[in-house]
């Protein structure tokens, strides 16, 4: 395939897509697609190359929180822990240590 249009890319793009995503289950496939990305952006241009990043971190950045989104629905349960303070008359240093002041009468 020899794409010249939009609409060619856009066919060529579409055939990629197809062609690479059944082998996504592969344990080899991230390194793949890095590897992939990376010669082909070689003799890109800086400001395509910047943007397909961008594009990329706005992926990840919705597929992390997403995954937290589905990590607490599975959880439920109690949540988060927290901690438990009493008030600040619950415990009285003096009394613990010096007692009562009378204490000592008779």
């Amino acid at each position: 395939m020899n794409p010249i249009t939009k609409e060619d890319f856009d066919l060529f793009r579409k055939a990629l897509v197809e062609t690479i995503s059944k082998h996504e289950k592969s344990t080899f496939y991230g390194t793949f697609l890095d590897e992939f990305f990376r010669e082909l952006c070689l003799n890109g241009d800086a400001d395509d190359i910047k943007k397909l990043g961008n594009t990329l971190h706005v992926l990840a950045n919705e597929k992390v929180k997403a995954a937290k989104i589905t990590k607490g629905k599975r959880k439920g349960g109690k949540g988060k822990a927290t901690l438990v303070v009493g008030k600040p008359g619950d415990y009285d240093v003096n009394e613990d240590y010096m007692g009562n002041e009378y204490d000592d009468f008779m």
